[in-house]
């Protein structure tokens, strides 16, 4: 009978090993796993970003087509330093945005 309880807590102890080594792996593929989402969701964002930078820019030079059709010849010069602003303004949200 001895025998027996012995060859039960030897096999209690080995399962209790194989448990806290399966425990110990979980943590460091769930610590993996926490690593590869923190990269996913920043790539995710930046993404978004140039997206969203890519639409903003469509649409600043459509509205830029749109302001050069109906701008009288006068105003010329006025035009070339709005474009120089909104272009300088874009590389600066691109410069910031990158930065992120």
């Amino acid at each position: 009978m001895r025998g027996a309880k012995e060859l039960y807590l030897m096999k209690i102890s080995k399962l209790r090993d194989e448990i806290k080594k399966k425990y110990t792996e979980i943590h460091r593929l769930d610590f993996k796993i926490g690593k590869i989402n923190t990269k996913l969701a920043v790539a995710e964002r930046e993404q978004h970003l140039r997206k969203k930078l890519r639409r903003e820019t469509r649409l600043l030079l459509l509205s830029l087509e749109n302001v050069r059709k109906n701008v009288m010849f006068k105003r010329i010069y006025y035009l070339h330093y709005l474009i120089i602003m909104m272009i300088i303004t874009m590389i600066h949200r691109l410069v910031v945005m990158m930065n992120l």
